[in-house]
């Protein structure tokens, strides 16, 4: 792993200030965003961490970043730690007493816990507990002042809450202007870059270095996809075109607080009829209508939840589009953040047709072998090989074969570890819905493509996908736009 410094060299002003500005790149140059840096005086013992959107760091005779400053009055604290799993902590100091308005806001802006308190002048803990995995921001309002801080969860579970405690002494949670350590020109620093994840997180290379003057620093991180995919490289098209596949089939989860997107923790794991065949927008989902990532996209029907099925023209982009160009933020991964698959929008996206069709039937692969139906852990569902894929890793039967019946290849959770291991992808028969209920599940697989169908003799719109059961096959299947089916994402291989 290589990291990458620029340097515009530039006097040491007469204060002894140096600036730094944080950047970050993959190592074939591209932007790549990241979610916070450490940078750690070496020679003085301390540790600072600067939360993406900031990027700049300014070193004096002290440490802190541009919105680090005394401040009169009203003062919140730095989380401590942070970033966290599930609980931090936060100082309030109040001047004076006063009705105080606590209120911790989403990265969308969405206030998702609050609470309200009288509070005697004096210092409080704020704990904060962030049930998923974001950035999120804590904003005190009282009469006489208001504060912010950012905090980074790295998700635990639970709920989201804040409670307020007053305490005799303070913790040892670092305030706004308090001093974090000395800096002198020539001291060793070393910084890292860090793009946090679900439950994992990538990282660059730790660089140190003697630190004189201002330096625009560009951190990099390894060419890899983000993760939730499966290790298995797959081409797509005539022009070599590489994907990998996610761990698993894309999961709304409507009933938590608020509301996300994330990929099944095994590839044989569905919803089935949990109660996703209504229209209850906090039922958990894996089964959704064309086109209905939550973006406007000018419909009626583009929210997850959407399962009328009066009239297919009504979901996915109007007219004869794909889920591709201007109408790509119809497409499940590329609009929405995925919790469990990097957390980011544009990550992901829903093969076309022609892409599935050229996966199952026309990719050449050193075995030979494109996929197998199988039943594994259980589940009914066919496998995908990838294309380096070495006969020696399993011996599975009847390959190739789309009239083939799922016991053809029976293996049991520990078995599919290796396989897995090896970059084999397994679509299960999640079945599919049909206005409010939910049929076929264990029996048939329907997956969508990203790619629109009309029909010439009809008024309704249908879409493209994948569908197959025990014994049938069909790559570039038609489907009511209406129809709830299953949607399995890719992403680039590098």
């Amino acid at each position: 792993m290589l990291i990458a410094l620029l340097a515009a060299m530039m006097p040491i002003q007469a204060q002894e200030t140096v600036k730094l500005i944080f950047t970050a790149t993959t190592m074939d140059g591209s932007y790549s965003p990241f979610t916070y840096v450490s940078a750690t005086n070496l020679t003085r013992g301390w540790t600072e961490t600067l939360l993406y959107p900031d990027t700049v760091l300014v070193l004096t005779n002290s440490v802190g970043i541009g919105e680090q400053q005394e401040l009169d009055g009203l003062r919140l604290g730095e989380a401590f730690p942070n970033p966290f799993n599930k609980e931090t902590n936060v100082l309030l100091e109040m001047p004076e007493d006063g009705e105080t308005l606590i209120q911790l806001v989403d990265i969308n802006g969405v206030v998702v816990a609050s609470e309200q308190a009288y509070l005697a002048a004096g210092t409080h803990r704020l704990k904060v507990l962030i049930s998923m995995p974001s950035m999120a921001f804590l904003c005190v309002s009282t009469s006489y002042g208001r504060q912010v801080t950012r905090l980074l969860s790295s998700g635990g579970g639970g709920e989201n809450r804040i409670s307020v405690e007053t305490i005799g002494a303070p913790l040892p949670c670092p305030m706004r202007g308090s001093l974090v350590g000395d800096f002198e020109p020539g001291d060793v620093m070393s910084y890292e870059a860090v793009l946090v994840h679900s439950n994992d997180s990538l990282r660059s290379e730790v660089i140190a270095q003697e630190q004189f003057t201002d330096e625009t620093i560009v951190l990099v991180f390894p060419n890899t996809g983000p993760t939730g995919m499966i290790n298995g490289k797959f081409t797509v098209d005539a022009n070599g075109t590489q994907v990998y596949f996610a761990q698993g089939n894309l999961q709304y989860i409507g009933s938590a607080t608020p509301p996300y997107w994330k990929f099944a923790e095994t590839q044989w794991e569905c919803l089935g009829d949990n109660g996703q065949g209504s229209a209850n927008q906090y039922a958990d989902r894996d089964l959704f209508g064309w086109g209905t990532s939550g973006w406007d996209n000018g419909n009626v029907y583009y929210q997850p939840w959407n399962t009328n099925n009066s009239n297919g023209t009504l979901y996915g982009p109007r007219g004869e589009y794909d889920l591709t160009g201007d109408y790509a933020r119809s497409d499940w991964g590329v609009y929405n953040p995925i919790s469990n698959g990097g957390n980011m929008a544009g990550q992901w996206r829903t093969l076309t047709t022609d892409e599935w069709g050229y996966v199952f039937t026309r990719r050449s692969t050193s075995s030979g072998i494109r996929f197998a139906k199988a039943r594994v852990a259980g589940m009914n569902g066919i496998i995908l090989v990838p294309d380096d894929w070495s006969v020696s890793i399993y011996d599975l039967h009847n390959t190739n074969n789309g009239d083939a019946s799922h016991t053809s290849n029976v293996i049991d959770a520990s078995q599919w570890a290796t396989l897995e291991d090896a970059g084999a992808v397994f679509l299960p028969t999640a079945g599919y819905r049909y206005g409010n209920s939910v049929f076929a599940v264990g029996d048939g697989g329907n997956y969508w493509s990203a790619s629109c169908y009309i029909e010439d003799d009809k008024i309704e719109r249908f879409a493209r996908g994948m569908y197959f059961d025990d014994g049938y096959f069909d790559p570039i299947d038609g489907y009511d736009r209406y129809g709830g089916r299953s949607v399995r994402l890719v992403c680039p291989a590098e």
